[in-house]
């Protein structure tokens, strides 16, 4: 008999793929927060993460911290890509990129409502987290942002001595 393939929650996947753990776990907090029904699925590296997205129907949206250059021509780029996935880039290489970049990057250092802007740009309609929650009878789950404190100091952009 064979096995059925894990689905995506109605809530949502959310993919952290960031070598940094402190940081990673700073995201996963701050999506768990925006969407407590969420599925987050959090990986050091492109490959851990690629047996992780193979067995998922959808990604919401994933968080990376690899040059984006180099990822776009990545298997796992492509695995999100078909899954319905928009990609955040967070680090150096995808900042020194600049505004005018075709990239959605999270600048460092980064705070809860700049992370919450990137998971709602996701979701403009409505947030899959309120609709789940309304399915199921519980009202409005997510909360509005309530504090704009820099969310992980060792995401903090490095200063450069002249």
């Amino acid at each position: 008999m064979a096995q059925a393939k894990p689905t995506t929650p109605a809530s949502g996947t959310y993919l952290i793929v960031i070598g940094d753990y402190i940081v990673a776990l700073d995201l996963a907090q701050t999506v768990a927060d925006f969407c407590p029904t969420a599925q987050v699925i959090q990986q050091s590296t492109a490959v851990a993460a690629l047996a992780a997205v193979a067995a998922i129907d959808r990604v919401t949206v994933a968080f990376v911290g690899e040059p984006p250059h180099s990822f776009a021509r990545s298997e796992l780029a492509r695995l999100i890509a078909d899954k319905g996935g928009r990609v955040v880039f967070v680090g150096g290489e995808a900042e020194d990129l600049g505004p005018g970049s075709a990239h959605t990057v999270l600048n460092r250092p980064f705070s809860t409502p700049a992370v919450l802007a990137h998971l709602k740009q996701a979701t403009p309609t409505a947030n899959p987290c309120d609709e789940f929650a309304r399915s199921v009878g519980m009202g409005r789950l997510t909360r509005p942002a309530h504090n704009a404190r820099p969310r992980s100091s060792a995401m903090a952009k490095p200063k450069l001595n002249p």
